[in-house]
């Protein structure tokens, strides 16, 4: 139900954003627009003018059943509309238009495309310092839909009718266009720099005739003959902050920019309750030293995300005290995400001189790691991939795609590797790139890292191996210049063009009892599946595997796919027939011989909802502990939540948290038991003849509302299929799965009749013929 009384454009929004499923099908299309026409025929002319021109062109053929047209320009919002700059148009009155579909189609009032409404003031603080009796303020100012070479930039400070100009300095800022989330203009020259000396600002208010007040900046930019003011916001990445100089506080905040004011800042109890800092400095080893003074009230210092957490110790010497930040515990860096830093007593908060003149943004081998506060000076530790300004972003995506096209570098004998987009070193690329390594060691694996949390093999003389970031110039030159491709995603980046005489295998990850890519149409909580993303990943595929011949046709009309397909089985199976891989993986979980191993890795739901303190409505880590709890001390339960999912999860009692273990396939062939549900881990363990059972509390509504199956999973499935953890708890007590065996002799044969430890061997053959 959409909300009426909603303010005008939002109202709108809502409306015509109803439409957006439907761009590639027609008559549902039709009758939903043709539904929304006697509502918004009713808008009011004067919220109809101030709309963007997106939405006044969407509105336009709304009401004038354009739905083939309608189709297009809902397409284009999807996906080509941050492309898509300004032009001039008219011949008396010269005007900016936005340069949409249909702009010059003479059924349309050119007025639709009119670009003044969009034209925006984008003005931000990024930073701000106190050093030696000076503020030094850095940001940014453009206007939307406008490059900002030859601009003009303003800036003062603003109490009332009252103002102070300030001095800058222009300075370059490609990071400015690389975060503004287009690829039409661009912003490198927004970048500004004043130096606010404190005294003389102290004399220009005097004669302002301030004696107290609020002072807050604004800025003015002038571009191509248009002209936007208004206040500066806090820069995205800024963080927020509050402290003294010389007398003066000085607040910068996301939604207030930045605040002069003539009170002193608060410090109550409440405020700085918590351990205070008064040192941080980076180590030349990428390590964080926190030192302070006082009892600090703990022993270890931590750094929280969600349900993860990382420990340090913290280290006494008289009334000081030191903690150093470095890898975590399994020897991997931090992953991307804002990490808050406690310790017994509550938040690690900074000294008032800290907060003043903060260290800049520090770049280790895959991270930028910025270090931030918040308005009661919690220490905040921000990480994101260590890409820069010319390797992120829209804009570069746009400039990198065409440069792709007018590549001549000639290949090499190598092989890049990418599995789940970066994230992990498994599955079948891992079983692919190891089997490779043995037939041809002088060949160079190059593997793709996009947050730093894998480790590869030491580079010897056994494997020539190394990785590369995610998005990165390494990244684009192994692309393009490898002579093959191996990935089990649709995840290569939007610049990436194939060479002539590459060879990309696609190996996908699992057989397919969920609906995939095309076929999802018509589910409910189907993610959309826009053609042109899929036909520019499937054009560059040379061979897809499938692991047996029921995923074969599956897998060629989910994707549109009609090349060849290898029929291998899944190399990441392969472990599962190699013995001293169970033992291997059973040593590192710290598994005795006689104990019995329960896996329960259930998928991630497409619909699930993600409440505020981040946990879901389907809580695997309630789930997990109610098992633990029934199975007792006897089983070892490893609980594997998807990595969709996996940071939300908290696992009460005598679970094992495995959700960051490297590869899946090693907890499979650890364990004596697998639970699931509708994961494709049980075509994978059928291989293995180890007995299964399905937790599925909401089998109905995922097979009928989320994502649909393939096959009649109820008449079909391995072993018992159950409701409550409670009933699970007794199916595993009584270890009885003999009633199965006709049906899990049948799953096993239709769906692993390849699974001989043999797949990898196939595939490199395939390759290297």
């Amino acid at each position: 139900m959409i909300d009426a009384s909603a303010d005008g454009e939002e109202y709108v929004a809502a409306c015509l954003g109803s439409l957006c499923d439907h761009a590639e099908d027609p008559a549902g299309l039709a009758r939903l627009a043709a539904d929304l026409v006697p509502v918004l025929a009713r808008l009011d002319p004067e919220v109809v003018r101030e709309l963007p021109a997106l939405r006044r062109l969407q509105l336009f053929l709304v009401t004038r059943g354009m739905w083939e047209e309608l189709a297009e320009v809902l397409r284009f919002a999807e996906s080509d509309i941050a492309d898509r700059g300004v032009v001039r148009r008219g011949l008396l009155r010269r005007r900016w238009c936005l340069d949409y579909p249909l702009l010059g189609d003479g059924r349309i009032p050119a007025d639709l495309f009119d670009a003044r409404r969009d034209f925006e003031l984008r003005a931000c603080v990024d930073d701000v310092r106190h050093r030696d009796g000076r503020l030094v303020v850095a940001g940014h100012a453009y206007i939307t839909h406008l490059d900002s070479r030859r601009s003009r930039i303003e800036v003062w400070l603003q109490h009332g009718g009252s103002r102070i100009e300030l001095p800058i300095r222009r300075i370059s800022r490609p990071d400015v266009t690389a975060d503004s989330r287009q690829s039409a203009v661009n912003h490198d020259d927004s970048g500004f720099l004043a130096e606010i000396e404190l005294p003389a600002l102290a004399r220009s208010a005097r004669r302002a005739g301030w004696r107290t007040g609020r002072w807050a900046l604004r800025a003015r930019v002038t571009a191509r003959g248009v002209t936007r003011a208004g206040r500066a916001t806090g820069g995205r990445h800024a963080g927020e902050r509050t402290f003294d100089a010389d007398g003066l506080t000085v607040v910068l905040a996301r939604d207030r920019g930045l605040i002069l004011q003539d009170v002193a800042p608060r410090q109550d109890d409440h405020a700085w309750k918590g351990d205070r800092a008064t040192g941080l400095q980076w180590t030349d080893a990428h390590e964080l030293v926190l030192t302070g003074t006082g009892d600090v009230d703990a022993d270890v210092i931590m750094l929280v995300r969600g349900h993860e957490r990382h420990a340090w110790p913290v280290h006494r010497e008289g009334d000081r005290w030191t903690a150093t930040i470095g890898e975590t515990a399994s020897g991997l860096p931090l992953r991307s995400g804002t990490w808050r830093v406690l310790t017994g007593g509550g938040p690690v908060r900074l000294a008032q001189a800290l907060v003043a003149d903060l260290p800049e943004p520090h770049g280790t081998a895959v991270h930028e790691v910025s270090l931030r506060t918040t308005r009661s000076a919690e220490l905040r530790l921000a990480v994101r991939p260590g890409l820069g300004p010319h390797e992120r972003g829209p804009y570069s995506t746009r400039r990198r795609r065409e440069a792709a096209r007018r590549r001549t570098t000639r290949l090499v004998d190598a092989a890049l590797f990418d599995s789940y987009g970066g994230g992990q070193y498994s599955c079948n690329p891992r079983a692919i790139s190891e089997e490779l390594a043995r037939q041809r060691p002088d060949m160079e694996l190059v593997w793709v890292t996009r947050d730093g949390q894998f480790t590869v093999p030491a580079r010897d003389g056994r494997m020539r191996v190394r990785t590369v970031l995610y998005g990165s110039r390494e990244h684009e030159e192994a692309l393009h210049t490898c002579r093959f491709i191996v990935a089990n995603r649709r995840t290569q980046p939007g610049w990436y063009g194939k060479r002539p005489g590459q060879m990309f295998v696609q190996t996908w990850h699992g057989t397919p009892l969920k609906r995939l890519g095309r076929d999802l149409a018509g589910m409910r909580y189907a993610q959309r599946v826009r053609e042109e993303d899929l036909g520019r990943h499937v054009a560059a595929w040379d061979v897809m595997l499938s692991p047996n011949p029921f995923s074969t046709p599956i897998l060629r009309r989910a994707f549109g796919y009609a090349g060849e397909v290898l029929e291998s089985g899944y190399p990441r199976n392969d472990l599962l027939f190699r013995p001293e891989r169970r033992r291997s993986a059973r040593e590192r979980l710290g598994v005795p011989e006689d104990r019995r191993v329960i896996l329960y890795a259930p998928t991630w739901r497409d619909d699930e909802l993600i409440h505020p303190d981040g946990s879901t409505a389907f809580d695997v880590g309630r789930v997990a502990g109610t098992l633990a709890e029934a199975l007792g001390g006897s089983d070892m339960l490893l609980v594997r939540a998807h990595y969709l999912v996996a940071d939300r999860v908290a696992f009460p009692g005598t679970a094992l948290d495995v959700s960051r273990f490297p590869d899946m396939a090693d907890l499979l062939a650890a364990a004596d038991v697998l639970v699931t549900d509708y994961s494709s881990s049980m075509f994978d363990f059928a291989g293995t003849g180890r007995p299964m059972a399905f937790l599925t509390p909401d089998l109905e509504r995922y097979r009928d509302e989320v994502r649909g199956f393939y096959f009649d999973f109820e008449t079909e499935a391995p072993g018992p299929i159950v409701r409550t953890a409670d009933d699970l708890a007794q199916v595993l007590k009584s270890g009885d799965f003999t009633s199965y065996k006709a049906r899990y002799q049948d799953f096993s044969e239709k769906f692993c009749p390849w699974d001989d430890g043999q797949a990898s061997a196939r595939v490199v053959a395939r390759m290297l013929s």
